[in-house]
């Protein structure tokens, strides 16, 4: 299965638009073999993110982004693949309290569209003071 390597999380904000821009970004290896199956069979992958607001007993999900699908050009496989995902939200949709910081963490799958194995990895946490 291939690995998800160097997740990163990145929120800025703009308190006078009360606007909170998320980037996630993260690097995809792929072995030798599944490259070879990727250019010559057509097996795919696609990588999901998710933002978690980890201030609760269980984490809630706050942003979902549009997937990604590897190869991103079908029947052309690379054991490399760079992944971002970016959206921009009101500060206030991520805030879960009144008051503090609100710690955030994205969560990547990545999905065998073939045999539906998946890896799942997280971005390290964020603390950021979301209140307006």
């Amino acid at each position: 299965m291939p690995s998800i390597t160097n997740p990163q999380l990145a929120i800025s904000t703009d308190r006078a638009l009360n606007k909170a821009t998320i980037t996630v970004s993260c690097d995809v290896e792929f072995t030798q073999f599944e490259v070879n199956a990727m250019t010559q069979l057509g097996l795919s992958y696609s990588l999901r993110c998710e933002l978690l607001n980890m201030d609760m007993m269980y984490p809630e999900s706050v942003v979902s982004f549009a997937g990604q699908e590897f190869p991103n050009v079908p029947g052309h496989g690379h054991p490399h693949e760079h992944a971002t995902f970016e959206a921009t939200t009101a500060m206030n949709a991520l805030h879960m309290y009144i008051f503090g910081k609100d710690t955030l963490v994205a969560e990547l799958t990545l999905k065998s569209e073939e045999s539906g194995a998946t890896t799942v990895k997280r971005t390290p946490g964020v603390a950021i003071n979301l209140a307006a």
